[in-house]
């Protein structure tokens, strides 16, 4: 525990509390009070690009949480604005390994943003060279500085990735980095103070893609301790509960998840669709057709009373 707490951050150690709290928030949901907390570290650091990141972070959560692009442009400005922050400390000869860190965050960011909108090909490529631009100076950063442990949650991602390429497609015999890619991520899990949550979640959706439920819930219980509030973790909970073939489970998570988009977020319908499409494949699962059927439908209904004009995409 004393070298954990002796170890370097990427950011003064001052800062550390600040970002707890602003993740803590943003995976509660709790919006607000993550605006608080980057401000105040706006306010601090004017100069560097930690703000700028959590601002591009608090963005884009929201936007996943809702299944909307109401906050792309801000979200772009603050992903520039990271960028060019870190581009002016290696200009300045600051700490040179964390710089690179923090630029490759702000293009893993990006690469995220392009992912998630996968309906756009352009959107494909865009992910996939923002990706490999990000891994590349997470990795530079990390042959300078091994301490950097926010640069293995990316390395390990990878890793992931290619094991699976690998498992979908072996007669490209890619080879698989399983062992290296959990490792990586554990650390990202243990020791990173901005991709801890991230991480976790991680953690949690490889296990439950793998089957292994045992494995999955010692991350999600990790994450409830952590967030309770957290829809982010109810997902991964209800994917994790569906692939494992927990089917009872998978129902009683999809109907709570129905209930709380219903009060919380009743504006997300592309949420509360794919929430009825789980109960609906679950209740199938269990052998009752007949309330798959209306489960169905009732997705079908909600898609059509979508009204959201920042959810066109590009």
């Amino acid at each position: 525990m004393t070298a954990l707490l002796l170890l370097r951050l990427p950011l003064p150690e001052a800062e550390a509390p600040a970002v707890r709290s602003a993740m803590e928030a943003l995976f509660n949901g709790e919006y607000r009070r993550a605006d608080s907390v980057i401000d105040g570290v706006r306010e601090r650091m004017g100069w560097h690009p930690l703000p700028y990141l959590l601002r591009a972070a608090r963005y884009e959560m929201y936007m996943s949480d809702y299944s909307t692009d109401a906050y792309r442009e801000p979200f772009f400005a603050n992903v520039d604005s990271a960028l060019k922050a870190s581009e002016d400390w290696l200009r300045r000869g600051g700490d040179r390994p964390s710089a690179l860190m923090f630029k490759g965050a702000a293009l893993g960011f990006r690469a995220i943003y392009h992912a998630r909108r996968y309906y756009s090909k352009l959107n494909v490529l865009r992910a996939l060279r923002d990706g490999k631009a990000a891994l590349d100076l997470f990795s530079k950063a990390h042959q300078l500085d091994t301490t950097l442990y926010d640069c293995y949650l990316a390395m390990g991602v990878y890793d992931l990735a290619w094991t699976y390429a690998d498992r979908f497609v072996p007669w490209l015999r890619l080879g698989s980095r399983r062992e290296k890619a959990f490792r990586e991520i554990n650390l990202a899990a243990e020791r990173s103070e901005l991709f801890r949550p991230l991480a976790l979640l991680v953690l949690a959706y490889a296990h439950g893609l793998d089957g292994n439920y045992s494995q999955a819930q010692v991350y999600l219980k990790a994450m409830r301790q952590l967030y309770p509030r957290s829809r982010f973790v109810d997902w991964a909970e209800l994917f994790v509960d569906t692939q494992t073939k927990r089917w009872t489970f998978a129902s009683e998570a999809a109907r709570r998840l129905v209930e709380r988009i219903k009060a919380e977020q009743p504006e997300a319908k592309p949420n509360l669709a794919e929430a009825y499409v789980y109960w609906a494949r679950a209740r199938l699962e269990l052998g009752d057709r007949e309330e798959a059927r209306r489960l169905l439908a009732e997705a079908e209904g909600v898609l059509r009373e979508d009204r959201d004009p920042a959810r066109e995409g590009e």
